[in-house]
């Protein structure tokens, strides 16, 4: 906001994806901001009737915090799925990697910031020199968080800022807080199928009816009277 203020002066309207933007910068005395989150395309984005035969997948680029979280649930016995860059798997398509959403029973949402637990600092040199030359601190919402639920599969994820402002916490999405959270809540989850089924179900549900980007532009359009408010989008 201190530094985009400047540039938002000179635009009739620009939208903000932080879940207080509008409000931020209503305090600065512009009225133009529009939140405008990270949604999900219901297209390309599914669920499918494929049958569940992995316990806990992971799509992301590989990142040292990563590889130790999924280490750490590893050697507690839990078979963990990767795929993207850097990982064995490699990247895989968009067509297998909604495979892979629907095919797997906990879908893990990890963030790429670093930590500062001692145990990770300690893990390699490698993770030290991570968090020492890493500038970033803070978690953020990603698209991913409505893509997975966008497919009808469980979440569980990092925990972020605003986060309940889309999904209710334990009820659409799951998420943990720390590593050791984190074992314990893939244990829980695959301990109770009827309970994680529920909130896949109800996180999908919620993504389509609003967050979709069918939902995010037509309140964008509604918001520059480009819209009557009801009106459907083309």
């Amino acid at each position: 906001v201190e530094f985009s203020q400047f540039w938002a002066r000179q635009f009739d309207f620009f939208t903000t994806p932080d879940f207080d933007g509008e409000r931020k910068y209503a305090a600065l005395g512009l009225t133009n901001a529009i939140h405008f989150p990270f949604g999900c395309n219901e297209i390309l984005y599914r669920k499918t009737t494929d049958a569940k035969k992995f316990d806990v997948a992971f799509v992301g680029g590989w990142h040292p915090y990563r590889e130790w979280l999924i280490k750490r649930l590893q050697k507690a016995g839990i078979d963990v799925q990767t795929a993207g860059y850097r990982w064995p798997t490699g990247i895989v398509s968009h067509e297998q990697m909604i495979a892979l959403f629907n095919q797997s029973r906990i879908n893990l949402n990890l963030s790429n910031s670093t930590s500062w637990d001692a145990r990770y600092l300690i893990s390699s040199p490698r993770a030290l020199s991570s968090r020492l030359r890493s500038p970033k601190t803070i978690e953020q919402l990603k698209a991913r968080h409505f893509e997975i639920n966008g497919c009808g599969a469980f979440q569980l994820s990092y925990y972020v800022e605003g986060l309940e402002t889309y999904y209710k916490i334990g009820k659409e999405i799951a998420i943990f807080v720390d590593p050791d959270d984190l074992l314990a809540k893939v244990k829980r989850y695959l301990s109770d199928n009827e309970l994680r089924e529920t909130i896949a179900l109800a996180g999908y549900k919620r993504t389509l009816s609003e967050h979709t980007f069918a939902h995010r532009f037509k309140r964008v359009f509604e918001r520059m009277q480009l819209l009557t408010t009801g009106q459907a989008t083309p």
